[in-house]
């Protein structure tokens, strides 16, 4: 169940608030005395119960930056059955839907080269979305490329132990890299390249160009 902790933390505040104003009630004496010490108070001093709740729990910079829908999403973790070899990619006997087909020629060649760099479950699934597209207008696009790159990216099963590297990426670039799609890449590719394709990652902080475009180059 999704639990918004800045609703939560507002509401237990506000249930405070009112056991509190229930307690003063029925003491009188002690009610005076807090209305008296209320009124000598300054407004700059009436500081908000819940953010005074929020900076004794050390919370008070933290949940109100937490962005919605992101608060208790769980690490990715591969299935222990998972297996990053199974997998038998077929060959790629791309066609070209008419004589002029812009970047064929570089497509056939990535498509060819899926299973060299790729892990094979990884790379079944790549070259299965070029084959999908192959005799239409999309094997002309270069966005085929992302999109079979990501075909194959979403196949693997992803190696927990690539969290660390990649939250650290992520930092490095401003948290706009996604940590797990750059745990899927790294996962994606053979072990000998993993280390090639973290460090363009960390260079260029870009996750489809460096898994395939980059290795066209």
């Amino acid at each position: 169940m999704h639990v918004d902790r800045s609703r939560f933390l507002f509401l237990t505040a506000s249930l405070a608030a009112a056991a509190c104003n229930q307690a003063q009630s029925a003491n009188p004496d002690i009610a005076s005395g807090a209305k008296a010490a209320r009124a000598s108070s300054s407004g700059d001093d009436a500081e908000p119960l819940a953010n005074r709740e929020a900076e004794a729990s050390g919370q008070a910079s933290v949940w109100l930056e937490i962005e919605p829908g992101t608060e208790d999403k769980p690490r990715p973790s591969a299935d222990k059955d998972c297996s990053n070899s199974a997998g038998q990619p077929r060959a790629c006997s791309l066609t070209a839907p008419s004589s002029h087909c812009e970047s064929f020629d570089s497509t056939l060649a990535l498509c060819r080269g899926f299973p060299e760099f790729m892990q094979p479950r990884a790379a079944e699934a790549a070259v299965d979305c070029m084959l999908a597209a192959s005799g239409t207008q999309a094997i002309c696009d270069w966005q085929i490329w992302q999109q079979c790159t990501g075909a194959g990216l979403q196949a693997t099963c992803v190696d927990a132990r690539t969290l660390l590297t990649c939250e650290s990426m992520s930092s490095s670039c401003g948290g706009g890299l996604d940590v797990f799609t750059c745990q899927q890449a790294l996962s994606a590719v053979r072990p000998q390249h993993a280390e090639r394709v973290a460090s363009c990652i960390q260079e260029f902080c870009e996750i489809s160009f460096c898994v395939s475009e980059f290795w066209t180059f």
